[in-house]
């Protein structure tokens, strides 16, 4: 427009001055016309250009509602309507009428239906096939899938309100069937928690011992009063149903609290009535933890020398902070001493307790799911063991960058610490290495912990596990060289002498000596073992209504009771059995020195069991570096006799 304007001014201007004959009308006309088309043609050119951008605009915008199938939403709306109308009026067509519903047929759009949403939940109550069929549609869709999660979740919450018996607490589990193990989201976490205390609660139910029953409601309402100190609401406009049915299910697990107590309270009536002499051992291999009990009603024992140790390295100055790791055979009592740990080593000392297995650890996908996972247990431990707070992790920063922000957000957590000192407790420390082999981490976390070690004068790392750093990866003895061997092994004798014949203060004396001895002999001071063969005992004295002094346990009862010892123990003997042995050499070699008097084998024959020596020679290793045999100079015998009768039990 500039251009064609000047060329005209020019021209025009020209010819008009040169008509006229006069220098003066050449000159103004040079400048009249050039000034005015220069005017008229920016003009044109701008008001083309605005014409222009509105034309693109007009078109960007309508291809992207076209495109993203949001220009059609209102449409889609009033169809969702109308179908979500159709579903409640006649369930038993709601295939046919979902084949309207925009779900069924559109991949592209992401905009909520909330019609669907509640007519999805009124139709899973009366027609719960059709609506299965329909939710599994739904899950499959590109952007929608949310709606099928929530719709359950809703459902789940429902159902646990209406709850108003210990019976209905039990068979609330059996509606969550359908919960995924990779969904780490808060309503998802709460979720798979009111699974584990209706599981707890059903076993409690079906139990025959009352005993028993007292020990899984408590179970439960451990679960539940732990919950509730840690339910905190999510922040942030995206999860805003999630705050919404968190804020919904506080008041019900009150509810459920109210009910799991009251029938605990029936269950220890009976218990005193039908099982006079108290169940306190720990039968079924879980660790022992204190709860609110005092140190005198835990049948906990021993180690004392191990406790002194953690103390000095709890204790230490600078310069002296190394990476511990407490190695012992699974079952050995790792955990339950781990759990000892807020009482033993003081106030200033906060414990944080990891669980390697813990699905939210484990079943970490990636670093970001792992470190968010230890950040929140750190902080509940912290809370609920000492109330201590530590600051929240920044989870967006999480999200970007994440060993960066996690050694931040540890900068944050020693300075809030003070003079307190934060003791990192690893359990099942190897699910980490399972994790890098799987690729679902890398040797990052390994220089994460090495960092944490050299550098945080307030963290100590304490790793638990049933192997040594040599037996793993080579990055593990590289990336940790400063570690410090903390082993547990067997009970002292009169540890475990103890642990029998009194677990807790005023346990009554309901074993004859010869009775003791034999299970000291049996269980080679294996914690498990002991407890295991207790608890059946007392069992069996309550079941037969022995009460003492007129009737002792003795050496015919404890032979009776170790068939079912193995029953109960199966996990235990059967790891043993199948995953420690590692070989098909040693486990040969434990069947033939098992068959042989006395549970021991001469070297001799040992070496006449394979013709290989260094095959035998590492069998051999592994299987006392695991404690399963002991060797002399002259013969190998297998050191938990109980251990040798199970294997002559699976092999004969």
């Amino acid at each position: 427009g500039v251009a064609w304007g000047v060329a005209w001014g020019v021209a025009g201007g020209v010819a008009g001055g040169v008509a006229g004959g006069a220098a003066f009308g050449v000159a103004f006309g040079v400048v009249f016309g050039v000034a005015v088309s220069a005017a008229f043609g920016v003009a044109f050119g701008v008001a083309g250009g605005v014409v222009g951008v509105a034309v693109g605009v007009v078109v960007g915008v309508t291809s992207a509602l076209v495109s993203s199938h949001l220009l059609f939403y209102p449409l889609q709306y009033g169809l969702a309507w109308w179908v979500g109308r159709g579903l409640k009026r006649q369930p038993q067509q709601a295939m046919r009428i979902w084949r309207w519903s925009p779900l069924a047929w559109d991949e592209m759009q992401w905009l909520a239906f909330p019609p669907l949403f509640t007519a999805l939940k009124q139709l899973y109550r009366t027609n719960q096939s059709q609506a299965e069929t329909i939710l599994a549609q739904v899950a499959a869709h590109r952007y929608q899938n949310w709606l099928a999660r929530w719709v359950l979740i809703e459902l789940a919450a429902d159902d646990a309100a209406q709850v108003r018996s210990i019976q209905a607490i039990g068979a609330f589990e059996r509606s969550l069937t359908w919960l995924p193990n990779d969904d780490q989201t808060p309503a998802m976490q709460l979720s798979h928690i009111l699974r584990t205390i209706s599981g707890e609660t059903r076993s409690g139910l079906e139990s025959d011992s009352p005993t028993n029953r007292v020990r899984r409601y408590a179970e439960a309402l451990e679960s539940v009063d732990g919950t509730l100190i840690n339910l905190s609401e999510p922040r942030g406009w995206r999860l805003r149903r999630e705050r919404a049915f968190i804020r919904k299910m506080r008041p019900v697990l009150g509810q459920w609290r109210g009910i799991i107590a009251q029938a605990s309270e029936q269950a220890q009536a009976e218990q005193r009535r039908l099982e006079p002499i108290p169940q306190v051992y720990v039968g079924d291999g879980k660790p022992i933890a204190p709860g609110e009990r005092r140190d005198d009603e835990v049948p906990f024992k021993g180690r004392a020398a191990l406790f002194r140790q953690l103390e000095m390295a709890v204790g230490g100055g600078q310069g002296e902070r190394q990476t511990l790791l407490l190695y012992g055979q699974r079952r050995s009592g790792k955990t339950s001493i781990l759990r000892q740990l807020p009482r033993r080593l003081g106030s200033r000392c906060i414990p944080a307790f990891l669980d390697g297995q813990n699905e939210q650890l484990s079943g970490a996908s990636n670093e970001i799911g792992l470190l968010t996972g230890m950040a929140h247990f750190i902080r509940a431990e912290a809370q609920s063991l000492r109330n201590f707070p530590l600051p929240a992790i920044d989870a967006a920063e999480l999200q970007r960058d994440a060993y960066p922000t996690f050694g931040r957000w540890l900068d944050q957590v020693e300075q809030a610490l003070g003079d307190h000192t934060l003791l990192l407790c690893l359990d099942e420390f190897e699910a980490l290495e399972e994790a890098i082999a799987e690729r679902r981490l890398d040797s990052r976390i390994l220089n994460m912990i090495r960092s944490i070690v050299q550098h945080r004068q307030r963290i100590i790392v304490l790793l638990a596990g049933s192997h040594q750093l040599d037996e793993l990866a080579p990055r593990w003895s590289s990336s940790l060289i400063n570690t410090r061997m903390l082993p547990i092994s067997f009970l002292d004798a009169d540890d475990a002498h103890e642990l029998i014949v009194q677990p807790i203060a005023d346990f009554p004396a309901i074993y004859a000596p010869p009775a003791v001895e034999r299970i000291l002999h049996l269980s080679h001071c294996q914690p498990l073992l002991i407890q295991s063969m207790c608890a059946e005992l007392v069992n069996l004295m309550n079941r037969e209504h022995r009460q003492p002094p007129a009737s002792l346990v003795g050496v015919a009862d404890v032979e009776r009771v170790i068939p079912v010892v193995f029953e109960r123990s199966a996990a235990y003997f059967d790891d043993l059995w199948r995953s420690q042995t590692d070989s098909k050499l040693a486990r040969h070699l434990l069947e033939r020195i098992a068959q042989s008097p006395a549970n021991t084998c001469s070297i001799d024959a040992i070496r006449r069991s394979s013709d290989d020596p260094a095959a035998l020679r590492e069998a051999l290793n592994l299987l006392a570096r695991r404690e399963i045999i002991t060797r002399t100079d002259k013969s190998i015998s297998i050191a938990v006799p109980l251990v040798a009768q199970y294997i002559r039990q699976i092999t004969s």
